[in-house]
């Protein structure tokens, strides 16, 4: 019996700017745009001002400030992100932040994330008293969080601080 024939397709571009992977323009344009660092409203790339807040969408804001941010941003798959490389860079400051998303009752793929990140500060009381919290969430996903990998130490196996 011969094998299908499966072949991977790229995807289907026009060659107009913003075709691939970009967010569409909200006023209707197909070019790039961005998110507003104040309220996280999807605005043209050349605005100067937000579309939504009127907030300035320049920000001079340092890498870790922009990750803290980050934890918010409507995209889980991006909070998640910022979670991890925030536990990965063991920012002190991001510590209230993460508890306060792992304290959340809306997203348990945040919340776990947050708490997974705060396991990398095992010894702040902080942290510690929010995975502790975590054990008892109404999730599993993040019960499990405060929990899977806890006797490897504060960073488990498959989550942050990995090494594969």
């Amino acid at each position: 019996m011969s094998e299908p024939n499966i072949q991977a397709r790229a995807p289907v571009t026009d060659g107009k700017p913003g075709a691939r992977g970009l967010e569409q323009d909200p006023a209707g344009g197909e070019g790039p745009s961005r998110f507003c660092p104040t309220c996280y409203a999807i605005n043209a790339w050349s605005r100067v001002t937000c579309e939504r807040c009127g907030a300035p969408l320049e920000t001079t804001r340092d890498f870790d400030a922009g990750l803290i941010w980050a934890l918010d941003h409507p995209d889980t798959a991006t909070a998640m992100l910022a979670a991890r490389v925030l536990a990965e860079r063991r920012q002190e400051q991001a510590i209230e932040p993460l508890a306060r998303l792992a304290r959340s009752q809306g997203d348990p793929y945040r919340a776990a994330a947050a708490v997974r990140a705060l396991r990398a500060f095992a010894g702040n009381a902080t942290a510690d008293a929010c995975v502790e919290e975590a054990r008892r969430h109404p999730s599993v996903i993040v019960r499990r969080a405060a929990t899977d990998g806890a006797a490897a130490g504060p960073v488990g196996v498959g989550s942050v601080g990995d090494a594969r």
